[in-house]
């Protein structure tokens, strides 16, 4: 008997070595976006400047155009110019929205992992009690050490909705629907 509990005991090490790793793998993966997110929004924000600098140098020759009381091929050349920007503004936000998407997407994915740990550790905690008999203190610091767990990951899961709804309002702040 007493070898039917050490081989089932390898066995669970065994099945809880593989959703580490695939945690471990996720969270790596996590990490590359982040950074290429960041790098996008780098680069968003380059070419957010450059445009402004653009429209306020157009701004100026529109000025000088107005006081010498000329419009121009060169003026209805910049105001198309000035349209294909704002075009490309509006796909960039877009992008910008995707990758919002994403990072809520993965927030998402690492909660469900959370919570998968947490299903794990009761898992655990249950396979432990039936091969233990149930000393009293020690289910109730089990069952301490696994609320205060359930606590962090909705702590966590909070956090991410909060910063998914501050991300959709800032959208819809610089994007509001037309009705």
């Amino acid at each position: 008997m007493h070898a039917r509990a050490v081989s089932d005991a390898e066995e669970h090490d065994q099945a809880r070595l593989a959703p580490d790793e695939r945690e471990c793998q996720a969270d790596e993966r996590e990490g590359i976006a982040d950074q290429r997110e960041a790098i996008a929004d780098q680069r968003e924000r380059l070419a957010d400047e450059r445009e402004r600098q653009a429209d306020q140098r157009e701004q100026q020759l529109d000025e000088l155009a107005k006081q010498l009381g000329v419009r121009s091929v060169i003026q209805l050349r910049r105001a198309h110019d000035a349209i294909e920007r704002s075009r490309a503004m509006l796909e960039r936000s877009g992008d910008r929205l995707n990758r919002n998407e994403a990072a809520l997407g993965r927030e998402e994915a690492g909660a469900e992992r959370e919570q998968a740990e947490v299903n794990r550790a009761t898992a655990d905690a249950r396979l432990e009690l039936g091969r233990q008999p149930a000393d009293l203190g020690d289910v109730i610091e089990q069952a301490e050490a696994l609320r205060m767990r359930l606590w962090a990951v909705a702590a966590e899961l909070a956090t991410a909705e909060k910063e998914a709804a501050r991300i959709r309002d800032e959208l819809a702040a610089h994007h509001p629907d037309p009705e």
